[in-house]
């Protein structure tokens, strides 16, 4: 009873706070349901998820997976103002702590993420993007 509890608990974070679901989340698997069956892979899941957030016409869509709410961004202008912000610096990929060849942008935490992104940026202005394509 207390698990009942507590995934009923889990599943009003999206509510509580407003944001828009394409799907109603089914008890302890959430939306994911599909996913960990297999019958969808999660570039799929992911892109189901996207385009039901711009058909109508939204910006950001909650979804959970278990009781862990995940939020999917529709809007490219949001998802840049949101990864270049200060409040996500640390990235959730393997640590060059145990492997020192993983020693990249997308691993690197905190100061060291920051200098690094700093050296990259001006070779990936728009300017010289179009020119390499």
């Amino acid at each position: 009873m207390a698990s009942v509890y507590y995934f009923k608990q889990c599943y009003l974070y999206w509510k509580e706070r407003e944001v828009y679901m394409s799907k109603k989340p089914q008890f302890i698997f959430g939306n994911a349901l599909r996913l960990l069956s297999r019958q969808v892979s999660i570039h799929v899941f992911f892109k189901e998820i996207y385009d039901d957030c711009q058909k109508n016409f939204q910006k950001i869509s909650g979804f959970y997976f278990f009781g862990k709410p995940c939020l999917v961004i529709a809007d490219m202008d949001l998802a840049e103002n949101i990864l270049k912000s200060e409040h996500f610096i640390d990235r959730a990929f393997q640590s060059y702590k145990s492997d020192p060849l993983s020693e990249h942008i997308f691993s690197l935490k905190g100061s060291k993420w920051k200098t690094l992104r700093a050296q990259l940026s001006p070779a990936f202005t728009s300017a010289k993007t179009k020119m390499m394509f």
